[in-house]
């Protein structure tokens, strides 16, 4: 329960900073922990290399005849 003097203070409707704070505290409005910080552009990397960039490896080292497909001659 609020002290006489805290109920004194926010019904004389004294708006300051302090004030605020108190609430913010009193009734954990905030976190205690700052936000932990945001990476730049670029920061990240990826662990491994992604599927799409490993089957582009992949195919350029298959022969050619092996994706020509506009030039393949099926055989019966």
């Amino acid at each position: 329960m609020e002290s006489q003097e805290e109920d004194d203070q926010h019904q004389s409707g004294t708006n300051n900073e302090y004030d605020w704070i108190s609430v913010f505290e009193k009734y954990r409005l905030c976190s205690v922990k700052p936000s932990p910080p945001k990476p730049t552009q670029g920061a990240w990397t990826m662990p491994l290399p992604s599927r799409a960039r490993v089957y582009a490896d992949e195919c350029t080292k298959r022969p050619r005849d092996y994706w020509d497909y506009e030039n393949y001659v099926i055989e019966w």
